[in-house]
């Protein structure tokens, strides 16, 4: 008897968890670590390939949230074509070119079952797709998650923010996490953290320097730094954007009275919380006599982070290499140089609370090729915390070439040496605009999730699916909706409702995929009772064939579905 009744007991229990999954509107689990916040997402255009054709002003992405409901998330498509001369071409949506749809990972959300839409009736006319990012860094990685739904409709209400606010005519970026003004070049003249997102306002970057030593008749030293790069005359930004922005930058040398411009661009990209600058060279013996000696890339910050209590940070995947560095204008004999080549690095200056805030660079520079390659080359961290012009500081000119008074504040980066190198060279650095008093420990994990993206999975719903008759939301006294009679029926089926006053009332019957096969009513409806009989054919006037379909009747307030089951 006890046996029976433990049995009993474990199939109740079994059933009670089943029941709960198959109604439970959100599905409950762990959201995504905080760190991912700062990330942007990608959807690939091949994915949302029903919606091909579709103009981009009539697409809405919402997430819901358990505490807040359905909420509009601002997204980007970009409708790269296949030149890659510009974006938004003709305002569709085209997966035949693999557009991109970006959003930032902090606006995903909970993911809800098939049957919870938004309360939009244009939308349940369409399909939706499901998009479930996944964290595969995680120990579950099924349950560390956030979605976000794809519609089409033209009445849902968009989002008002805009991450990213471009000026073309002073040439800033005013973002919502930091603002970032290039003056008369292409490398900021100037970045800042709002006080809102945890930094003090004020500007606290110099530039980013770009030095390339090069040997000319293997003698005279060709130094072409970040003042060789030039802007495009036709800069490649996306004024639609709310996500991301782009541009391109060329490098220009003159040698002997020729000039050289580099015809692979680097690109500067911008979102919300962060700056992706990548580029290649694609033969370093520029001028057929002027082999690569050195490469650096760095990051001088402003004289005025010497008074805010900055430290600095920086490791790899072997783990933290520097740990809090004073940036004072002091050179320090404990920061670690030599690195392994071709491997990425991250770097951390970090203010303590009321200063102006983190920056987090994660490195990626490969030289090509790559592991097999026969020329002998070092990498370093290349860090200068000085205020003195002695140019002697390190006794070694390939550090010291540099512009201006030799002054540099928290200056940190890559370094490349090399005596006999003419190869080519691919750069990525992303660098990442955060509230002050950031740690390592942060740091180590976002540089560990750059190198291990979020995934996702994509599902097309229809509004219908898995709908059993079932009533949402507050029913207005007097509102009925009979079930259909006959049912299972052949040829035809009569469907009744009753409205007490006059409203906006929808009758739709749809598919099991959630496509509308017919609307036996749409507009404003007296107060009554009204009987409608659906014979079976779509709104062409085609005859479907067997299977199951579903009535829903909707009105600002109401909605209900009946299952029909067609049977030849």
């Amino acid at each position: 008897m006890k046996k029976r009744y433990n049995l009993l007991l474990s199939i109740m229990l079994v059933f009670l968890l089943i029941s709960q999954f198959a109604f439970a509107s959100v599905i409950t689990e762990k959201t995504l670590a905080p760190e991912r916040a700062y990330e942007h997402v990608v959807i690939f255009g091949n994915d949302v390939g029903k919606f091909a054709g579709t103009p981009i002003d009539q697409l809405r992405m919402y997430a819901y949230h358990k505490n807040s409901g359905w909420e509009p998330v601002p997204f980007q498509v970009d409708e790269n074509d296949t030149t890659g001369n510009g974006q938004f071409q003709n305002g569709i949506l085209d997966s035949l070119i693999k557009e991109e749809i970006v959003l930032l990972a902090q606006d995903l959300g909970d993911k809800v079952s098939v049957g919870e839409w938004i309360n939009d009736s244009e939308a349940r006319t369409h399909e939706r797709y499901e998009f479930d990012f996944i964290d595969r860094t995680s120990d579950d990685s099924l349950a560390v998650r956030g979605s976000v739904y794809l519609f089409i409709s033209s009445s849902a209400p968009k989002s008002d923010r805009t991450y990213i606010n471009y000026d073309a005519e002073h040439d800033v970026v005013n973002g919502e996490f930091y603002t970032m003004n290039f003056g008369e070049r292409w490398y900021p003249e100037n970045i800042s953290i709002p006080t809102t997102y945890g930094g003090n306002g004020n500007d606290f970057f110099e530039r980013t320097k770009f030095r390339l030593h090069l040997m000319v008749g293997g003698i005279s030293p060709l130094i072409l730094d970040e003042t060789s790069f030039i802007k495009t005359d036709n800069i490649n930004y996306n004024q639609n954007a709310v996500v991301r922005l782009t541009r391109r930058i060329y490098l220009q040398a003159f040698l002997y009275g020729t000039a050289y411009e580099d015809p692979f661009p680097f690109t500067y990209t911008h979102y919300p919380y962060a700056t992706i600058l990548s580029g290649k060279l694609p033969n370093m013996d520029i001028f057929n006599a002027a082999p690569l000696k050195t490469v650096r890339f760095s990051y001088d910050l402003e004289s005025n982070v010497t008074s805010q209590n900055v430290k600095f940070y920086s490791g790899d995947s072997t783990g933290l290499r520097n740990n809090g560095i004073a940036v004072d204008g002091q050179v320090d004999a404990g920061v670690m140089t030599q690195l392994q080549n071709n491997r990425d690095f991250w770097t951390l200056v970090t203010a303590q609370p009321n200063g102006f805030g983190s920056m987090l660079t994660i490195d990626n520079m490969r030289f090509i090729p790559d592991e097999d390659m026969i020329d002998e080359f070092t990498q370093n961290l290349y860090y200068w915390d000085a205020t003195t012009d002695d140019s002697s500081t390190y006794n070694d000119f390939d550090y010291d070439f540099d512009t201006g008074d030799y002054k540099s504040y928290g200056d940190h980066g890559l370094f490349f040496k090399s005596y006999k190198f003419s190869g080519s060279f691919r750069y990525k650095t992303v660098s990442f605009y955060l509230p002050a008093n950031q740690t390592a420990a942060t740091a180590e994990t976002m540089f560990h999730n750059s190198h291990n993206s979020l995934y996702y999975r994509e599902e097309a719903q229809g509004y219908a699916i898995g709908i059993e008759p079932t009533v949402t939301g507050t029913v207005p006294k007097g509102i009925k909706f009979a079930p259909n009679y006959p049912n299972p029926f052949n040829p035809s089926t009569t469907l009744t409702f009753t409205l007490p006053s006059k409203i906006q009332a929808r009758l739709v019957i749809y598919d099991l995929n959630g496509r509308n096969v017919n609307t036996l009513t749409d507009g404003k409806l007296a107060a009554g009772d009204y009987k409608f009989q659906w014979n079976g054919q779509d709104a062409n006037g085609q005859t479907v064939g067997s299977g199951i379909y579903f009535a829903v009747l909707e009105t600002p307030d109401f909605r209900a579905s009946h299952k029909l089951v067609l049977a030849k």
